[in-house]
């Protein structure tokens, strides 16, 4: 049995056991939701930040945006806690133009950070953070890369609206192995238009990973999740269901290298459940090259979620080393 150096749980707990580093970067994204601004906020009051940035990720400016005014006014409310806690100004970027934005201002930050990096993805968005998470696993220059992620108390039953046909996220496309395929999906709250892109493609092996425990509320919506994929791909494996832990990342990641070894095909990973699940999906995709997808909304609700519960962190670099290494047979079957 391997045993793996991989640190992970509540920030503060965290903090204290890694080696004294002077300078970490901060990168975070200010939202509606209050839990944007937990992590900035423990780590300015404990002093552990020396250079920060906060970007606001919007949605397409459009008379058709159901959430214009009410966003806007959400906004406004958190900034300005933002700013009363001396916050600076955030940069603002487009949801849909990730690609030039992170070219154009993610190397830039990491050059200021003195290579020890700590991203907070809890209101960041899939595509931005997963090719950030791959440029800072594949960059010599960052030594130290710590991933926070705080969950919120309360999530509405309607979190985006209007998404977009299914589609790779950026850096994260088919690169043409001739290997048989097989879809992940991490469970979630909001199928959004999964469930109709899985009924008009190929059939495919599913395996399903829900998040356990979970609240009363949360296991009944998960479940709904479930049902829908089902309406469109016909009955699922009960076999293909795994429950994984919401936080344990080490976990998670074991787990879906397990089915990868199992099964022997090339998955491509659909992430809609929980932040920790989608970072070990970033992780593994970009150890092996693996497609992620996602079926992204054009406008995210402004009262998406309410409260904030603890913020939990991962370490993924440590002095330039990569924490979360692949499993040798699973590392040959990809070879």
């Amino acid at each position: 049995m391997v045993i793996r150096y991989s640190p992970w749980g509540e920030i503060e707990w965290v903090m204290s056991r890694l080696p004294r580093i002077e300078k970490w970067g901060f990168l975070g994204c200010i939202s509606t939701e209050e839990r944007s601004l937990s992590a900035w906020n423990w780590l300015q009051n404990n002093k552990k930040v020396d250079y920060y940035e906060m970007w606001k990720i919007e949605d397409p400016k459009t008379k058709y945006s159901p959430y214009k005014d009410l966003g806007e006014e959400k906004y406004e409310e958190r900034k300005k806690i933002y700013t009363d806690m001396g916050g600076e100004a955030p940069s603002v970027f487009t949801l849909l133009n990730s690609d030039n934005h992170l070219s154009e201002h993610f190397h830039p930050f990491l050059e200021k950070t003195d290579g020890n990096v700590i991203i907070d993805i809890s209101t960041m968005p899939k595509r931005w953070f997963f090719p950030m998470i791959k440029e800072c696993l594949e960059e010599d220059s960052v030594k130290s890369l710590l991933i926070t992620y705080t969950k919120a108390n309360h999530y509405s039953k309607i979190q985006g609206e209007d998404p977009m046909a299914w589609m790779h996220l950026p850096s994260f496309g088919e690169i043409g192995r001739k290997r048989e395929k097989m879809l992940i999906i991490s469970a979630g709250y909001q199928p959004l238009s999964l469930p109709e892109w899985i009924g008009n493609s190929e059939n495919q092996q599913i395996y399903v990973l829900f998040p356990f425990p979970a609240s009363i509320a949360g296991y009944s919506r998960t479940w709904d999740f479930i049902r829908a994929i089902e309406s469109d791909s016909g009955q699922l494996n009960e076999n293909n269901i795994k429950y994984v832990p919401g936080f344990n990342l080490p976990s998670i990641y074991d787990a879906i290298c397990n089915i990868i070894e199992n099964e022997k095909k090339e998955p491509t990973f659909m992430p809609y459940g929980p932040k920790p699940v989608s970072l070990a999906f970033a992780i593994l995709a970009t150890q092996l090259h693996f497609p992620v997808g996602y079926t992204q909304p054009m406008y995210y609700n402004p009262l998406y979620s309410s409260g904030a519960d603890k913020t939990m962190s991962y370490l993924l670099k440590e002095s330039g080393k990569e924490l979360y290494k692949l499993p040798q047979n699973l590392k040959k079957i990809f070879d």
